[in-house]
């Protein structure tokens, strides 16, 4: 028997204990789970690459995932494809491009806890220099438009941004900044 290419099963006894485990109890290693994490890693790479690609020409990048922000834990997951993990938005910044990433809140906790903690965890991924703009917008399901400025452009979305919460769309957007 391969032993790479099965995957043996410890089956556990009521009490908790290991009981015995038998070379019957194997699968091979197309039926293991990590084949499919494996499938959906190479598809989204695929498709990360795919994206970068086509916005090299551009000055700012609208990132719009589902679900918005995730961890590295939930890339891999079914829904995996629902969220953008921060460290695939660093070469973006090292091409000194602007991004405008959609995340939606959770109801976990306090909105601007929420985006705070966005912003600290974004901060400690892709540098602590960076300088974000959050923008929430309170109509219908919570959600926040972070803005990380690429070198030189900050001083004006900060402009744009006042403008916008002193515009009747204020009603809408509060800015949160942490």
């Amino acid at each position: 028997m391969n032993t790479a290419a099965t995957f043996l099963i410890a089956v556990m006894s009521f009490d908790g204990s290991p009981s015995t485990t038998s070379t019957s109890a194997c699968l091979p290693a197309s039926r293991l789970p990590t084949s499919r994490i494996q499938a959906r890693e190479q598809a989204r790479k695929q498709w990360v690459d795919g994206a970068l690609q086509a916005t090299q020409d551009c000055g700012v990048v609208f990132v719009d995932p589902d679900n918005g922000i995730g961890d590295t834990a939930k890339a891999s997951s079914k829904n995996g494809a629902k969220y953008v993990l921060l460290e695939e938005l660093s070469p973006y910044l090292d091409r000194d491009q602007t991004l405008v990433i959609y995340h939606h809140l959770n109801r976990l906790a306090p909105a601007d806890t929420q985006i705070k903690e966005r912003m600290v965890q974004a901060r400690q991924s892709l540098g602590e220099s960076l300088e974000i703009i959050a923008s929430r917008y309170h109509r219908g399901s919570a959600r926040v438009f972070f803005v990380v400025a690429s070198f030189g452009r900050l001083d004006d979305l900060k402009r744009r941004a006042e403008l916008l919460i002193q515009s009747p769309w204020s009603q809408h957007f509060s800015l949160i900044s942490g």
